[in-house]
């Protein structure tokens, strides 16, 4: 009860302080900031000043919270934002930045980041965490000059197949060896994939992605390259191979 006192009466000084004071000083905290760069200070000001929303000499009093919010949200690079009044005239802006996923760069034209949530966000000069790059010239069903949320409930086709992409590209971000064997993966227009090893001049013929009827799936199938690799390491002799085709069930191909 005392420190609900203690509240009250810290609430009630502050609005006492801040009643009338302006605000002289904007601290903006961005997460993953080091790594990720999508949103920036200075994109911010410049957000917030072409609406005329910077609050830089307006009373703390007067400023409406929810509005600043609100605002910085409609950028696609910001998962959440808070705003919110300290003593001393400083507006605190605290953005969480959206996560990309994966990069999409196709020579049919498409170009874009995914997010984990399916949204498609606009290529970005800024910097990005070092993601999985699909390439190829496969067609995704919906315009190239989108971007946004591809919801599942107005667009389950193209919904499903981003989802399959995000699921097979997390699965190989998150399996240490695999991860590190491969560099590239690209996506032909029958939504065929190939992968690009890191090691050699090779290609993984993975075979079919977006098909219900593929037999094994894809955990199965990359678990059965992983222990191809481990066990031909200890002789060598995969590095002969130019082609190592997984598509057929219980089978690796090797050319």
């Amino acid at each position: 009860m005392a420190l609900v006192g203690y509240i009250v009466f810290a609430f009630m000084l502050d609005n006492k302080v801040n009643k009338g004071a302006l605000c002289t000083h904007i601290d903006i905290r961005v997460s993953d900031s080091a790594t990720t760069k999508l949103v920036t200070d200075s994109t911010l000001i410049s957000m917030l000043d072409s609406a005329g929303l910077n609050p830089i000499g307006v009373a703390l009093d007067s400023l409406t919270i929810r509005s600043l919010e609100a605002l910085i949200s409609t950028s696609s690079y910001v998962e959440r934002a808070e705003v919110y009044m300290v003593r001393g005239g400083t507006t605190v802006i605290e953005v969480e930045q959206v996560r990309p996923a994966l990069r999409v760069n196709m020579e049919s034209g498409y170009d874009f980041y995914l997010s984990d949530d399916i949204v498609i966000l606009r290529p970005t000069k800024l910097s990005a965490k070092e993601v999985m790059v699909v390439n190829g010239n496969y067609d995704f069903g919906f315009a190239q000059e989108y971007f946004g949320n591809i919801s599942q409930k107005n667009n389950p086709k193209e919904h499903g197949k981003l989802k399959k992409l995000l699921n097979f590209v997390s699965f190989i971000e998150n399996d240490e060896f695999l991860a590190s064997l491969v560099a590239q993966i690209w996506l032909d227009k029958r939504g065929e994939v190939t992968l690009i090893p890191r090691l050699s001049d090779q290609k993984i013929v993975y075979g079919a992605l977006f098909s219900d009827d593929i037999g094994e799936n894809y955990r199965q199938r990359l678990a059965k390259l992983r222990k191809f690799y481990t066990k031909s390491f200890k002789s060598g002799w995969w590095q002969s191979a130019h082609t190592i085709d997984i598509r057929f069930n219980g089978q690796v191909i090797v050319k």
